[in-house]
């Protein structure tokens, strides 16, 4: 087996360990329930992003208003919200669908990541130690 060859198959196994090690680690938040720190007032009082009407969406994305703004967090967060009302529209407000929907996307960076650090002329296992570091690294916890 010739070397380029042996290196992909490394990375994918990286990618696989990756996912597995992000898998058992946070699979545990499917069975968890919303916050009482901040879910409350972005998710279940929200009427913003309970449908993805042609209004919400102007209110989610040009409203600046001071009653839109303080209702979806009195910030500018678009991207947020809006995955969290099409969050609503596939769950239905059940917080296993976010937590969900949270654990893919940052499945998806992680591995990304991963990606980006093995495409660098570095040695094989420093990549996966990086992502790896990035994926368990406490800082990203939110409670």
């Amino acid at each position: 087996m010739d070397q380029q060859r042996q290196q992909k198959y490394l990375a994918y196994g990286g990618g696989v360990f990756l996912t597995l090690v992000i898998l058992i680690i946070y699979f545990r938040v499917l069975s968890f329930d919303f916050l009482i720190y901040d879910d409350d007032w972005l998710v279940l009082d929200n009427p913003y992003i309970k449908s993805l009407s042609l209004l919400n969406l102007f209110h989610i994305l040009l409203d600046f208003t001071r009653e839109t703004r303080v209702l979806l967090g009195a910030e500018y967060l678009p991207l947020r919200d809006l995955v969290t009302a099409f969050d609503w529209w596939l769950w239905q407000g059940r917080a296993s669908g976010f937590h969900l929907t949270n654990l893919v996307f940052y499945l998806g960076c992680c591995l990304l990541l991963y990606r980006f650090l093995a495409r660098q002329q570095v040695h094989p296992i420093l990549p996966l130690l990086g992502a790896l570091l990035f994926a368990v690294h406490p800082a990203h916890v939110e409670s």
